[in-house]
């Protein structure tokens, strides 16, 4: 068993490991070089010492198997993409693509906070990368800060479907009580049929905490924090954060609704609410986010057709400016 201390593996496979990126209750993340593409990768690597008892091997395997099955097909620009898989290796690792940055559980207590204006703008993108997974077959159910990274030029990337829930098949399932208490939709309490409302809720219950450096639902056990999810209306943020107009406060508490069908009907209604809540609040006229940008493409008809993955691309391909309404862009006959 690797501890705290302990120096790194030189090699993984045939990555070559530079040094640990982070630890959680199930495994290990270092950075690695993969030399035959010159890149570095991500590499997650189960503890070994969870794999000696079978039962609880079983468990950890499977959990990675549904990782490497589920997130292997997913190409989004908001997820982070898996690369390579040794489910037989002792112990088993993913590659995944590696995001230089920080987990957003880094920005989640009332000292480390980021901007309103950003918090809904990662707010709008996990709802694209999640409709994309829920169009997939896929309900996430881990949605928590430490599953979200924000990278260096901004961008956010979901990552870590180990606990998620296939709708299109049962092979790789986990069953029970999946996910982390915090973050759990009612209907996860109850251990009821998930759609993508249980996902909706817990963004939500991210954004909150991203907003006002804390949870909605916090017991001092997981069974109290279950107990509150499944029964006790969440507090205003605006009234823990007084900067926070109501308009935002409308669409979170919508979002964090007991009912399923009481919450937005589409990930697309959650993020255009998102959209208008940012456009709501008082801004430099100069501002411009990723949102609003692929909101503005979204409602051309040039673009009708284009599928979201490509154009969010398509939108990091050219530079942006910002001109006047009658502004002349290009005159008829000219060079060029």
């Amino acid at each position: 068993m690797a501890t705290a201390t302990s120096a790194p593996p030189a090699n993984i496979g045939k990555y070559r490991i530079e040094r640990e990126l982070g630890r959680g209750a199930s495994g290990i993340v270092y950075l690695g070089l993969d030399g035959f593409r010159c890149r570095k990768v991500a590499i997650k690597q189960t503890h070994a010492h969870l794999l000696k008892v079978p039962e609880q091997a079983e468990r950890y395997r499977k959990l990675l198997r549904n990782e490497a099955a589920l997130s292997g097909r997913l190409r989004h620009p908001n997820i982070v993409r898996l690369l390579d898989a040794d489910e037989e290796a002792l112990p088993p690792y993913l590659v995944l693509e590696y995001v230089d940055g920080q987990p957003l559980s880094d920005f989640a207590t009332p000292d480390t906070l980021l901007p309103v204006p950003q918090v809904l703008d990662i707010a709008f993108k996990c709802c694209n990368a999640l409709e994309y997974a829920y169009r997939e077959g896929l309900v996430h159910r881990d949605i928590k800060p430490a599953n979200l990274m924000l990278a260096r030029g901004g961008d956010v990337k979901l990552t870590d479907f180990g606990a998620a829930l296939s709708l299109r098949s049962d092979a790789t399932q986990l069953s029970g009580l999946v996910g982390s208490p915090s973050y759990m939709s009612p209907e996860q309490v109850r251990e009821q049929d998930l759609t993508h409302h249980s996902d909706m809720f817990s963004l939500a219950v991210v954004v909150y905490e991203l907003l006002t450096g804390r949870r909605p639902f916090d017991g001092d056990t997981d069974f109290a924090t279950l107990y509150k999810i499944s029964n006790e209306t969440p507090t205003r943020p605006s009234l823990l954060r007084a900067s926070l107009p109501a308009h935002v406060d409308e669409v979170l508490l919508r979002a964090l609704a007991k009912q399923p069908a009481d919450r937005f009907a589409t990930w697309a209604d959650f993020a255009q609410a998102l959209l208008a809540a940012h456009r709501g609040l008082p801004r430099q006229k100069s501002q411009d986010t990723e949102a609003e940008r692929f909101a503005r493409l979204r409602a051309l008809p040039f673009f009708a057709d284009f599928h979201d993955v490509a154009l969010w691309e398509l939108m990091r391909l050219g530079s942006w400016r910002r001109l006047e309404q009658g502004t002349v862009l290009m005159r008829e006959n000219t060079a060029g």
